[in-house]
């Protein structure tokens, strides 16, 4: 059986690309760096209710 990799950590390898290709990387940082942030807390959340954490 693979291991999940969970979405936050491909957001993570994502960013650091989508970075270095940017014509706007301080706004993409600032987008890309909220979208992590709300889907760690969606991660965190569901981990507690599902008592794996």
């Amino acid at each position: 059986m693979a291991t999940r990799v969970p979405p936050s950590k491909q957001m993570e390898q994502a960013l650091y690309t989508d970075l270095l290709t940017s014509g706007d990387p301080l706004g993409e940082a600032a987008r890309r760096g909220a979208q992590l942030i709300l889907q760690k807390a969606l991660e965190a959340e569901t981990e507690q209710f599902l008592g794996r954490g």
